[in-house]
């Protein structure tokens, strides 16, 4: 946590009641905290579960973030793409996401070892209770993500959608997996 950065933030925001810096654990905090938007510095080693965290609090509509590059090509990506995975997934079912600018290892102090990227997350939907079977079928679903749809449906216990046969899970769109959760007996659909 860079706590000269947050002193900083608050000398800058003292004055804007619409502004609150917290200096926290985001992993921790992500999931609680009541705030339209959401802009950070993550770090990038918990980047992937504060995001995650973050899908399940409607309260965030904007997330505003600095990532590792590669995260950021990974959240955006598309499915088929080799970048696509159970991150993308999970986010594009609920955030519309874009790179805005990238920016070298030389524009931090300490520079790290990897280019960086101001991304940008809208939320799209809106997070249910039981969105937490889509979750659990992505962590599933994208311990393969080379196998056949269909047989990875299988073996995470979940009935294959219409349209699974014949593809990659790494091609299934976002929808695709939430249908299929939703509908899984474990979810209070199907039979």
């Amino acid at each position: 946590m860079d706590r000269r950065l947050a002193e900083w933030l608050v000398q800058l925001f003292d004055s804007r009641p619409n502004v609150l810096v917290i200096h926290a654990d985001a992993v921790a905090l992500s999931g609680l905290v009541a705030a339209d938007v959401l802009a950070s510095n993550l770090p990038y080693s918990a980047a992937s579960q504060i995001l995650v965290s973050a899908v399940q609090n409607n309260s965030i509509r904007l997330v505003v973030a600095m990532l590792q590059l590669e995260v950021a090509r990974r959240i955006t990506s598309r499915p088929g793409s080799r970048a696509y995975g159970r991150l993308s997934a999970v986010l594009r079912m609920y955030f519309s996401a874009e790179i805005d600018s990238i920016y070298p290892p030389s524009s931090f102090y300490p520079p790290p070892k990897v280019y960086s990227s101001l991304t940008v997350l809208r939320r799209v939907r809106e997070w249910r209770d039981r969105d937490k079977c889509f979750l659990e079928l992505a962590r599933c679903l994208f311990t393969w993500p080379n196998r056949l749809a269909s047989k990875a449906f299988r073996a995470c216990g979940v009935q294959p959608p219409p349209g699974a046969e014949g593809v990659r899970v790494r091609q299934l769109p976002p929808s695709a997996i939430y249908e299929a959760a939703m509908s899984s007996p474990g979810c209070g659909g199907g039979s």
